[in-house]
């Protein structure tokens, strides 16, 4: 599978919406079984500096998902969510939190078109306004 472009990322002001769009020159079952395959994930999921290992992933509507990254003195990182929708080899809808943080609304779209397979991913975001004795610090 080899990379056509460069990751496209258009976040328009005023909507709580990120599209992220990157196109490969491969077939679409590839595209849609390495953003989904337990093995394959951590090869390229987060930054190349911390290690990821797939906790649960139970790829199915209402199944869950648990990442957990950790950096070379061993902090960990994890991230989770539940999957809504699954549709091989299209379309997965799932939320996504940085545990401890907020939580996000992502579609990921494998798109058809002249061998070249485009992988968008949107997140939507919500903000909440915190009452003024929430601290955001640690």
């Amino acid at each position: 599978m080899t990379n056509q472009n460069e990751t496209k990322i258009h976040a328009q002001p005023g909507h709580q919406e990120i599209l992220i769009t990157r196109e490969f020159d491969a077939p679409r079952e590839l595209v849609f079984k390495v953003i989904t395959d337990p093995k394959l994930l951590p090869q390229w999921w987060g930054p190349r500096y911390l290690s990821t290992e797939v906790d649960k992933i139970d790829m199915r509507s209402g199944g869950q998902w648990r990442f957990i990254q950790r950096d070379t003195e061993g902090r960990e990182y994890a991230f989770s969510g539940v999957y809504h929708e699954v549709l091989a080899p299209e379309r997965i809808i799932n939320t996504f939190e940085f545990e401890g943080l907020w939580e996000q609304v992502i579609k990921w779209c494998v798109e058809e078109g002249h061998q070249i397979y485009r992988l968008r991913r949107g997140a939507t975001f919500r903000f909440y306004v915190l009452p003024a004795s929430c601290s955001l610090q640690p």
